[in-house]
């Protein structure tokens, strides 16, 4: 129990610096930037996507998994993070009318919590590993 409270911990820590990265490069892509809100997403995640993986995979769950096998998980597990976060921005800011940045809220929250599980159970874990 001690373990998955270090490693929730940590994961904490690793998306709460990913998630700031992520919004600070969306809302320079959409303000200065003159991006529309999905489309300085899609460029606030490929910004944020390196600092995840490198420390979810190095700090987070310690992984010894293959890069080979990570990354590419890790990528399906950032993309369907990516759809929600889309889904998420697209439902706010085009169906409620909320400010890009208000839409921020709701993303910061339900995607790390997916993105946990996810990783956990599949990212990151070993080829060999039973619940691969």
């Amino acid at each position: 129990m001690i373990g998955l409270l270090r490693q929730l911990g940590r994961f904490f820590t690793v998306g709460m610096v990913a998630t700031g990265v992520h919004i600070s490069a969306a809302l320079a892509l959409n303000g200065p930037g003159g991006l529309s809100p999905l489309s300085a997403n899609v460029g606030a995640f490929c910004v944020a996507f390196a600092f995840s993986y490198a420390g979810n995979y190095l700090y987070t769950f310690e992984a010894i998994a293959d890069h080979r096998q990570s990354v590419p998980r890790f990528l399906v597990v950032s993309l369907v993070g990516l759809a929600l976060n889309q889904t998420i921005v697209w439902l706010c800011v085009e169906q409620l009318g909320w400010a890009f940045w208000q839409s921020m809220l709701p993303v910061a929250v339900m995607v790390p919590a997916l993105g946990y599980v996810i990783s956990r159970m599949w990212a990151f874990r070993p080829a060999n590993s039973a619940a691969s």
